[in-house]
């Protein structure tokens, strides 16, 4: 016959489920993963269930892997909307010209002396 599935154990529910804080503690970057790292590339690769990313520092004699990340592929779409709004931010801050910095001139000032 078929083999059977594994029939998975409900959790005791003389365990309350964590708190808020309990979760963000948990979730919560380490200080070194906040620092954040440094990538001048990025090669990316896809499976069917997930994309991988990884950031790249191009220095010689050879490159590294600064970074690896992995992302659902179903959220991925939403990646590449929020990638293009930010460029397209980005090159319209570019091509605004700057406004004129104001001049000023002490010796067109009129002083009053007593």
């Amino acid at each position: 016959g078929l083999p059977q599935m594994p029939v998975p154990q409900q959790p005791s529910s003389e365990a309350p489920p964590d708190s808020i804080g309990e979760m963000y503690e948990q979730l919560k970057p380490t200080d070194e993963l906040l620092c954040g790292s440094y990538a001048n590339a990025v090669m990316i690769g896809h499976s069917g269930a997930e994309y991988w990313f990884d950031f790249i520092v191009n220095i010689v004699p050879r490159s590294i892997v600064t970074a690896r990340v992995f992302m659902a592929a179903p959220q991925v779409p939403g990646l590449h909307e929020a990638l293009v709004r930010s460029w397209q931010q980005f090159v319209e801050q570019q091509e605004r010209p700057e406004p004129p910095e104001e001049e000023t001139d002490d010796a067109d000032e009129d002083v009053e002396e007593e």
